[in-house]
């Protein structure tokens, strides 16, 4: 209940405020500038409603527009038109005052006043030219029926309208409501020791030339006022004009001043005065929008600076500047970090420098896709050479970027060293194409394998042969996994000690193995195998207190076009023929190679065989 008390009572004084502030600006507008009778030839009042409607939401409109319309009823009815003109004028005035309001406030953000060219010209149009012209109509119908000329009324009142609120409603907007005080008063606070000197300057350089009717030196309260401009930002540019609208219009009244020098007349000096207030308003305020948009760029640009400074001097990540050349025009000092490289010296020298070798092409046709595609963030990886001579591998992401012409200005890149990762990575891909058991390349290692040699085209030289243990679920079966596990890692030592250096040993799975000769025919490959199915057989394998003896058959096939699946086939058939053949001996596709074994009796059982052993 007490903040809705609060709450009312501030809003009954605001209205209070607006309500006495309008009437004094229409008291003085009707009283000392209504000439021949009709209208007024400057309007001040419609500028303060239009900055009050701009901070009021569209919805608590009601409140103001009924204040200001009994504060325009009592002046015209008063000193204006009669009673009988009263309400038409004030509808009219609120009318232009409302229309203006609510086509910029579709236009522009009406909390931001002055931030822009682009604000600065939009409000031009609604409050100087829309607003004043809409309305312009109404009221010469409404002079022609109080007697006075309608054309005449109606360009008095667009041009004394228009002019107004060109040069005042600003004002009004950066110097009233209470976050506009506030700002004022801590700019002021802040630089006092520039208000100290310019304010007073720009007071003296108004009454100089406006108190005198020798000189024509209209041009410098203008310059003083930019000058005010740019010591204290938007304020002092509305500060620097209501001094020229006060001091310049009080003694142009008094028939003072470079004006009345033009010998105008009365109307024409009052019409010319607002014409120059207006050029000076819209000079200095333009000014002012471009050095408010230009300082709140500034302060984006030193934040967005600080932020990479953050990230350039404190991140892990490389980010480098290189100019459309390739040359480095800014490396951040993490490059330390990938190899002991000084930033420093890195300036000015061509990139390409720094990378392996090996990537230097893929580099360059990177750097030249970027600039081909500004905008557009491509993604590649490459190795980089340290001080020390080792190689790092790096991710990075470039992007061309451009200059405010639109002209390429070079790429920047954000590079990440990867080589822990890459090298995890290789670790895990290795761990998924190896035996854990017994080291060797598992099957999708195997077909990984034989897939390049496809893609090179040579694999039709090739041929392939599995092998698998004879009798070998007994092992696990009286010695344990433990020893079968043993005697699968005995095979795989042995074979890569019999097989020639290029040949693939590979484990299937359970017992079985596949061995990839590289361009070799069937009958050299089986000369291979027989050679390491002999030794195996000669091997006596201990486990525990037991010599074990273990025998292999295998099947031979040359991989054809039907590829790694068909060779794979034939040779688990001739494998089987093998098996069905008595065991310990092996057998190709094509012309036989048949190898029969005499094993000592005692051997029968390979379970039991006892002498010198291999251990395990």
């Amino acid at each position: 209940l007490a903040l809705r008390i609060m709450n009312a009572v501030r809003i009954i004084r605001r209205n209070v405020i607006l309500g006495l502030t309008f009437f004094a600006a229409a008291w003085v507008s009707v009283t000392q500038t209504r000439l021949d009778g009709g209208v007024a030839l400057v309007w001040g009042a419609s500028a303060i409603l239009i900055a009050a409607l701009l901070r009021t939401p569209t919805r608590n409109w009601g409140i103001p527009l009924a204040v200001c319309g009994g504060a325009n009823i009592l002046v015209t009815g008063l000193w204006g038109l009669g009673w009988s003109g009263a309400l038409p004028m004030a509808l009219i005035n609120l009318g232009e005052a409302a229309l203006a309001a609510f086509v910029l406030r579709r236009m522009v953000d009406p909390g931001l006043p002055m931030q822009s060219l682009g604000w600065f010209n939009r409000f031009v149009l609604a409050v100087g030219i829309v607003g004043p012209l809409a309305l312009a109509p109404f009221v010469g119908l409404l002079m022609g029926l109080s007697g006075y000329d309608p054309w005449l009324g109606m360009v008095h009142f667009a041009i004394g309208h228009g002019l107004g609120n060109l040069a005042l409603t600003p004002i009004a907007m950066l110097l009233t409501g209470r976050r506009r005080y506030r700002e004022t008063i801590n700019l002021l606070r802040d630089r006092w020791r520039d208000a100290i000197w310019v304010l007073p300057l720009t007071l003296g350089a108004v009454v100089f030339v406006f108190s005198q009717t020798r000189w024509s030196m209209m041009f410098l309260p203008v310059i003083v006022v930019v000058l005010a401009t740019f010591r204290l930002g938007r304020t002092g540019a509305a500060i620097g004009i209501v001094m020229i609208a006060a001091g310049g219009g009080i003694f142009t009244a008094h028939d003072h001043g470079p004006v009345w020098m033009m010998g105008l007349g009365v109307i024409g000096t009052v019409f010319f005065f607002q014409f120059y207030l207006v050029l000076t308003a819209l000079t200095v305020l333009a000014i002012a929008a471009e050095l408010h948009d230009r300082s709140a760029l500034l302060r984006r640009i030193c934040v967005s600076e600080e932020r990479f400074r953050m990230f350039a001097e404190h991140s892990s990540d490389l980010l480098m500047h290189l100019s459309p050349d390739g040359s480095v025009r800014f490396v951040s000092p993490s490059i330390r970090q990938f190899g002991g490289l000084d930033p420093e010296a890195m300036i000015g020298t061509d990139s390409a420098d720094f990378v392996h070798p090996d990537d230097r092409i893929a580099i360059t046709q990177e750097h030249r896709a970027c600039l081909a595609m500004p905008g557009i963030v491509r993604h590649f990886r490459h190795r980089v050479i340290a001080t020390d001579g080792s190689i790092r591998w790096c991710e990075a992401h470039a992007r061309a970027i451009m200059d405010q012409a639109g002209a390429i200005d070079g790429v920047i890149s954000i590079v990440r060293d990867v080589t822990d990762q890459r090298s995890e990575i290789e670790q895990l891909e290795a761990a998924a194409l190896t035996d854990s058991l017994t080291g060797l390349t598992n099957r999708r290692g195997f077909e990984r394998k034989v897939g390049e040699r496809v893609r090179q085209s040579r694999v039709s030289r090739d041929c392939l042969a599995i092998f698998d243990l004879d009798n070998f679920k007994q092992v696990n079966d009286l010695y344990g996994h433990a020893a079968g596990d043993a005697v699968l890692c005995a095979f795989a030592r042995l074979a890569n000690q019999m097989l020639r250096h290029g040949d693939t040993v590979a484990r299937l799975g359970g017992e079985e193995f596949v061995v990839l000769f590289p361009d070799t025919g069937s009958a050299q490959a089986a000369e291979i195998c027989e050679r390491l199915r002999r030794r195996l057989g000669e091997t006596r394998l201990a486990a525990g207190g037991s010599a074990i003896r273990v025998t292999v058959s295998g099947g031979i096939a040359a991989i054809g076009p039907k590829g790694l699946e068909a060779a794979l086939r034939m040779a688990d058939a001739e494998l089987y023929r093998a098996k069905n053949a008595g065991r310990n001996r092996i057998e190709a596709a094509g012309p036989s190679i048949v190898t029969v074994v005499h094993i000592h009796p005692d051997a029968v059982n390979p379970l039991k065989v006892s002498g010198a052993s291999w251990s395990i």
